[in-house]
């Protein structure tokens, strides 16, 4: 992904600030980037999808800027790459069951 200049200096000035930390974390936390999107209900998961889309997007963004991030927030940077790759395992252990570990199987009653 190409930003803009202007994006840059944007992210670079938020991200200079503890609560332009929190915020970005609290977004991600939001966006459901360290949950699971499986809902057997594929209405449900698809709007969960796309709100993980949006947090994978903006991870991509501060990863495109990492190396101007200050320690603090190359700290939570790789605390949250770390809970992702946790979080990726989980799926990946999801997809060969065909279901959520998490989650129990209901039988539905139609």
């Amino acid at each position: 992904m190409k930003l803009s200049e202007q994006d840059k200096l944007d992210i670079n000035d938020l991200m200079d600030f503890d609560f332009g930390v929190r915020v970005i974390a609290r977004i991600l936390d939001y966006c459901g980037m360290n949950i699971s999107s499986f809902n057997q209900d594929n209405a449900i998961m698809s709007f969960n999808e796309g709100r993980r889309d949006v947090g994978l997007h903006i991870v991509k963004m501060l990863e495109d800027e990492i190396d101007s991030l200050t320690p603090y927030e190359k700290k939570l940077y790789e605390a949250n790459r770390y809970r992702q790759n946790l979080f990726d395992e989980d799926r990946k252990e999801e997809s060969i069951n065909g279901r959520n570990p998490k989650q129990p199987n209901r039988a539905t009653t139609e």
